[in-house]
């Protein structure tokens, strides 16, 4: 009888664990929902810029093809130019996929340089319409890491968005913000810190 009920309380835990999880997943799931929904403006501005790019490109491609001699140099660049303009529109529509796809809690080895690139070039277009600069400082050369690269771009996202819109409220004259890596100020561990040059939090 004790073994039967030891294993029921083992069994109800392990279903109340997978339970939490599954919440924990879905609300962590719905919060980068929301803040891509917050973002969609600039990243649509993002992604028309090349399109329209490409598409000037690609019509003056056709101008030079009707012509009597077209100058194969010419035809060339125009191609590599729209073909350029439209890698960067995919760039700019992987990242907010990769995001936004239903991610989990495990921990994996990662190139802690990439993630924070990836991370911050989603956040850039909403930065650019704001007059906002965004500095980086150590973020080459970074060891890899264990952690969950969903979760470092949200925490991440939520830092630098939260500057912004402190900037933005303040209608602070100078605005940057610097994003900073290091290994070396806790041994094992790579610190990230954001700063900005707002108004700063009262005493």
């Amino acid at each position: 009888a004790t073994i039967d009920e030891r294993l029921r309380v083992h069994s109800e835990n392990v279903a109340y664990l997978i339970r939490l999880r599954e919440s924990e997943e879905a609300l962590l799931r719905a919060s980068r929902i929301s803040l891509a929904s917050e973002m969609a403006a600039a990243v649509s501005h993002e992604l028309a810029q090349p399109l329209s790019a490409a598409r000037s490109h690609i019509r003056a491609l056709r101008r030079r093809l009707v012509q009597p001699k077209p100058n194969k140099q010419q035809l060339l660049s125009d191609i590599d130019a729209a073909v350029n303009q439209i890698d960067a529109a995919g760039t700019t529509i992987r990242n907010t996929r990769d995001f936004l796809r239903r991610g989990d809690n495990e921990k994996v080895s990662l190139k802690l340089a990439q993630v924070l690139q990836s991370s911050l070039e989603l956040v850039r277009p909403e930065l650019r319409r704001s007059n906002i600069q965004i500095e980086e400082r150590g973020l080459a050369n970074l060891p890899e890491v264990i952690g969950n690269r969903t979760q470092i771009t949200q925490v991440l996202l939520n830092l630098v968005r939260n500057a912004r819109d402190a900037m933005v409220d303040a209608d602070s004259a100078r605005r940057s913000i610097e994003v900073a890596a290091s290994a070396t100020m806790r041994p094992g561990f790579v610190e990230i810190s954001v700063t900005d040059s707002g108004p700063g939090v009262a005493a």
